[in-house]
């Protein structure tokens, strides 16, 4: 039997007595991930990420909370979706992909994965990934299911983004009366073995009475113009990295007829735009006292970057000044940048950098400051694959609760094993997953 929890952890962390040898876990572990592509160097996770349920609940209820917010901030700010897109400052060659308004507010925040983190003030909401691109999901619901086989006399719980999903599906298809079939939409993958990402998609469909496939964005586009058609399209790619790799959108807005309908609208990436987080951060005429300190509680101080004076910690200053003189308290971000790209952290960065950094943000316009905030460290029990040892640390990491049509889809993490305090994305070669589990509710 698994023991009791040893102790709590000030974020709501838990660590509960191993219900196994390591060895018996890791062989668990290697069945349960044996689908998918995993870091199995240098170390191991022995055990997942085990928060108290009411700490979670909190997040996933904030979560939900900001989005609404957000979504009501961008739709502020025009009244169509080209307005909006335009008064963020992104690209034009985007105005394509938007649909009907109506389509476009319906369906905007249908998916989403903030990113948190867990410091001594509680929760910081850093930024929101919102499409049906957000990654991870297939780790997720491998691990959890893993762990929870693992650790079943433990009595913890989590819900499977998986699952999450696949029930929003259900209720779409019988809402709108749409054809039981999905097309999941991709890019190549460099590493064949990514293709398993898809593939363990696509099975999870298929065994819950689902027609599905997954296919290229080039392929669906000329099946549309052959006039192939799905019930529901999952875009699971990025318009932006297109643009970056000389792709361009012409096959997306194609691929557009190849389902009744697609999700998520290109309106999606307009709430995750971190411009909106600073726009809330400051504060918008519409906003109650109360949605003003829901915002102060769990978004850390965040402002966009321009050339003049910005209130900070009950004083204004000049926004150069105040960037030059406390570097090391912010960050830089623009504001349609993602998985780490275009993020400058002042105490990481050269002082001649920063100064690089900030005034290409002043000229640039899209750019947001956000105070930094150094999240806890996370207790991990790990498998040190070279020595053969157990190795008990605690690491620096990013928790990140997936949301389905309003309803919670489990949780991802993100540790860091070289705790650099910095940008904890997947790109980065110390970084690696684990899945986020809670204790019973009592």
């Amino acid at each position: 039997m698994t023991g009791a929890p040893e102790d709590d952890h000030a974020a709501g962390m838990i660590m509960v007595p191993p219900p196994h040898g390591p060895e018996e876990i890791v062989r668990r572990l290697r069945e349960g991930m044996s689908e998918l592509p995993f870091y199995w160097q240098p170390q191991i996770p022995l055990t997942p990420v085990i928060m108290a349920g009411a700490a979670y609940d909190e997040i996933v209820r904030a979560a939900q909370a900001l989005t609404d917010l957000l979504k009501r901030a961008v739709w502020s700010l025009g009244d169509t979706p080209v307005e909006r897109n335009r008064r963020l400052g992104m690209s034009e060659e985007f105005e394509p992909l938007y649909g009907t308004p109506e389509y476009e507010h319906a369906y905007a925040d249908w998916q989403y994965r903030p990113d948190v983190l867990l410091t001594a003030e509680g929760p910081r909401f850093i930024e929101f990934n919102v499409s049906a691109a957000t990654g991870g999901m297939p780790h997720t619901h491998a691990l959890q299911r893993t762990w929870l086989d693992i650790y079943a006399d433990a009595g913890l719980r989590c819900s499977s983004p998986f699952a999450a999903r696949t029930a929003a599906l259900e209720r779409l298809c019988a809402r709108l009366g749409l054809e039981r079939s999905v097309a999941i939409l991709r890019e190549p993958r460099p590493d064949p073995a990514e293709q398993a990402v898809y593939d363990t998609q696509v099975s999870h469909l298929l065994r819950h009475g689902f027609k599905a496939e997954h296919l290229l964005v080039d392929d669906l586009a000329v099946r549309a113009a052959e006039n192939g058609r799905f019930g529901i399209v999952l875009k699971q790619f990025v318009a932006l990295d297109r643009l970056h790799d000389g792709s361009g959108l012409e096959a997306v807005v194609g691929a557009r007829d190849g389902g009744a309908l697609t999700l998520a609208p290109h309106s999606s990436y307009q709430l995750a735009n971190k411009q909106m987080l600073a726009l809330l951060s400051q504060g918008l005429p519409w906003m109650s006292s109360h949605e003003r300190e829901l915002v102060r509680r769990y978004v850390p101080w965040s402002r966009l970057v321009r050339d003049g004076p910005v209130d900070y910690r009950g004083s204004t200053r000049a926004t150069v000044g105040l960037l030059a003189e406390e570097q090391e308290s912010f960050v830089l971000k623009n504001g349609v940048g993602d998985s780490g790209r275009q993020v400058v952290i002042g105490r990481l960065t050269q002082p001649a950098q920063w100064v690089d950094a900030c005034a290409q943000a002043i000229d640039e316009g899209t750019w947001i400051v956000q105070e930094y905030h150094e999240s806890l460290s996370m207790p991990m029990r790990l498998w040190d694959v070279a020595s053969e040892s157990v190795v008990e640390t605690a690491l620096s990491g990013v928790i990140s609760p997936y949301v389905v049509d309003s309803q919670d889809g489990g949780c991802m993490v993100r540790y860091d094993l070289a705790d650099a305090k910095g940008l904890v994305t997947i790109a980065q070669s110390t970084v690696r997953f684990n899945t986020l589990v809670v204790t019973p509710r009592r």
